[in-house]
């Protein structure tokens, strides 16, 4: 979309102006839209403004046409004396934020696995010692040692995948 605009550079935009100046209207057009519900304002290009005298400003808004050449752009703006501010810098500020909390979880989900893990081991222990009557029994069948083995360590298995099923399908359909 087309539109005219005008300027106006105030006296402390100006060097050694005591007035105000007004350019005169020139068409522009429209090749991206910022995002937002602020009050509206246009990016133009800085030539359009030096021909009316402008010699300071308050801000620069300096666009790179590739991402690699970021940070040379950024250290010669520095070394001039100016503070820079990128979306990369948001970007980087929130990746580190995620990768805290990745951690943190992460902390805390080998906590819960460690206390699943003991609470296993007792409920197999109690287990154990409540059915040796049973292993007695077992044994006196004509199972050997290494069967009742096999048999405790494939309960404690069934017992684990379960576990680890319905806890993966309660934290999927809970998140």
């Amino acid at each position: 979309k087309e539109f005219n605009a005008s300027f106006i550079a105030t006296s402390d935009l100006l060097q050694g102006e005591e007035q105000n100046i007004q350019s005169i209207e020139e068409p522009y057009t429209i090749v991206g839209v910022i995002p937002g519900e602020e009050t509206p304002f246009f990016y133009v290009p800085i030539i359009d403004l030096k021909v009316l005298g402008i010699s300071y400003y308050s801000q620069v808004k300096v666009v790179a046409e590739n991402k690699n050449d970021l940070i040379n752009i950024r250290e010669k703006i520095e070394h001039m004396g100016f503070s820079t501010s990128s979306v990369a810098d948001t970007i980087a500020r929130i990746n580190s934020l995620f990768k805290t909390i990745r951690i943190l979880l992460g902390i805390i989900g080998a906590v819960a696995l460690i206390v699943a893990a003991l609470g296993m081991f007792n409920t197999l222990t109690v287990s154990l010692l409540e059915r040796v009557r049973e292993i007695g029994l077992m044994k006196s069948m004509g199972m050997t040692s290494a069967e009742v083995k096999r048999l405790f360590l494939t309960e404690s298995m069934m017992l684990g995948l379960l576990g680890g099923f319905f806890g993966i399908t309660m934290g999927y359909f809970g998140g």
